[in-house]
């Protein structure tokens, strides 16, 4: 069981045990605290996404941690938890030869993953709440004073990562107590995790996302983004993502017909 966790881990969560293949840098944590070698990561990292604004480079960072807080979740889902304390999380930034891409992904140092026998919430919620408290949150903070970004901003990038792999989840359960427990396990994140750790009146995980139709199939439904991806603001970009919630009426229905007319092509 564990080598499959492991294996789902770096498949769908980009949460490493070892070195990523194709590496070409490196920065622990707790470094971004260091603004010196912030600095140096905020450029370097700039550089290979051609970056016109470090905003991207903070959006970019939140919405790939927030695939790693989905594998907390995941973790939690199998009665399992991890060391997600700073120090033991490496942020790793690889070429994907692929997609002629620069992809982030994160190796923990101490891989030790540890079995909990209670069924209680209350394990769950302390995870959830010092996880939250004592990594998201600092991490959010820090790229918020460096490049002005607002937390909710970013916030809205994890959103995406954890709405998304939940369905994931929620879709690919053989049980009906299966089901109950990951969804039981999303409303105590969304619902019952102690509001202080965001330091808001409310949790910004807690939302109902507005839906708009497809582009590509009129019967299906899109869900808008809660914050822009910032893609749009790197070198060579020429519009925003259809789901943008940054994008005005007028725009998206100009951005569907160029992606109706494409199809045709």
């Amino acid at each position: 069981m564990t080598n499959a966790l492991f294996s789902d881990l770096e498949k769908e969560y980009h949460i490493y045990m070892k070195d990523v293949d194709n590496l070409i840098y490196e920065i622990n944590l707790t470094d971004l605290f260091i603004e010196e070698k912030r600095k140096e990561f905020i450029d370097f990292y700039g550089n290979k996404v051609k970056s016109l604004n470090n905003k991207v480079q903070a959006a970019y960072f939140s919405g790939n941690f927030g695939s790693f807080c989905a594998g907390v979740q995941y973790l939690v889902n199998h009665q399992k938890i991890i060391d997600y304390s700073l120090s033991n999380i490496i942020l790793q930034l690889y070429k994907d030869h692929q997609y002629d891409s620069f992809e982030i992904c994160f190796k923990l140092r101490d891989t030790t993953i540890k079995t909990v026998e209670t069924y209680e919430n209350i394990w769950k919620k302390q995870v959830m709440e010092d996880f939250y408290g004592q990594t998201v949150m600092p991490l959010l903070e820090i790229w918020h004073s460096s490049t002005n970004i607002t937390i909710d901003h970013l916030l809205g990038q994890i959103c995406a990562r954890l709405y998304y792999f939940h369905e994931q989840a929620i879709e690919n359960v053989e049980t009906i107590e299966q089901k109950n427990m990951i969804q039981n396990n999303f409303d105590l994140l969304i619902k019952g995790i102690d509001l202080q750790v965001f330091n808001k009146n409310y949790n910004p995980f807690d939302i109902t996302y507005e839906m708009i139709e497809s582009p590509w199939n009129p019967k299906q439904m899109l869900r808008m983004k809660k914050s822009c991806c910032l893609y749009y603001l790197t070198e060579g970009a020429t519009c925003k993502c259809y789901t943008c919630p940054e994008m005005t009426d007028e725009e998206r229905l100009i951005r569907k017909k160029e992606i109706l007319e494409k199809s045709i092509q």
